[in-house]
Parts: C-alpha cells; sequence; structure tokens
C-alpha cells in the first residue's frame, strides 16, 4: 500500500535507531515532511543526512532527551515556532525499566522509565492531537 504524504508534517520519537528510523524512511519516501527526535544531535544527523534532500521538503533533527520532565514542552515550542500545522504523531521512544526485584531497582530508573515510556508521550499526545483533530 502506497501512502501520499505530500505536504504533511509528520513528527517521531525514537528516530534515531530501530523502528523510529524505518519509519523515518517510509514517511520521507511517501513524501512526509519530519520532525525527528532523538536523545542524540549525531544520531540524529545521521539520519537526516542518510535521508537526502528532497526540494522543498524537510527534515527536522530535534535532540531532546525524554526523561526530562520538560522534554515535551521543549518539542512543542519548537514544533509552534517552525510549523503551522502537525498532522502526524509518532510516539516510538521508549527505553526498558528496571529489571529484578522492586525493592533492589534504582529509584531513578523508574521515575526515568516512566517519564519516557508514559509521560513524555502523554505530553505531546496532550498538545498536538488538538490541532490534528
Amino acid at each position: 500500500m502506497v501512502i501520499d504524504l505530500k505536504g504533511k508534517h509528520c513528527l517521531i520519537t525514537g528516530a534515531t535507531r530501530g523502528l523510529g528510523e524505518v519509519l523515518a524512511r517510509a514517511f520521507w519516501d511517501a513524501g512526509a515532511n519530519l520532525v525527528l527526535v532523538g536523545r542524540s544531535a549525531n544520531a540524529l544527523d545521521r539520519v537526516v543526512n542518510d535521508l537526502g534532500s528532497r526540494p522543498g521538503r524537510e527534515a527536522i533533527p530535534v535532540p531532546v532527551d525524554l526523561s526530562v520532565p520538560d522534554a515535551a514542552d521543549q518539542i512543542v515550542s519548537f514544533i509552534r515556532a517552525r510549523i503551522p500545522h502537525m498532522n502526524v504523531l509518532i510516539n516510538n521512544a521508549a527505553i526498558q525499566g528496571p529489571i529484578g526485584p522492586l525493592w533492589k531497582n534504582d529509584w531513578s530508573a523508574w521515575l526515568s522509565t516512566l517519564q519516557v515510556n508514559l509521560l513524555s508521550p502523554v505530553a505531546l499526545c496532550r498538545a498536538m492531537v488538538p490541532g490534528m483533530i
């Protein structure tokens, strides 16, 4: 199935490897403009360079660590300053939480996991979805 996303804007978190990188390529090939989020500026630059340039289109790297409580606010502020309308939000970023007995796990690892896997995606949905409806 071929989807035409020309002129659409897509935000993808966790875009520097795995599924996020594959989705970035697929959306780019379908004509979308991209906002790619990841922790590493170098990895984001690599993905953007690998996509190649296309006239009239842009793939914008946004290095943000979603484990930081105000990460979603940083992303939303950046987007609102540059992009008139977001069409697609893919909350792909995730980390593996602590493994082992609960009482032996590092509490900050739990907080970081909840921030990346739950709170940041919810904050992005709350901020972006109303404008997408």
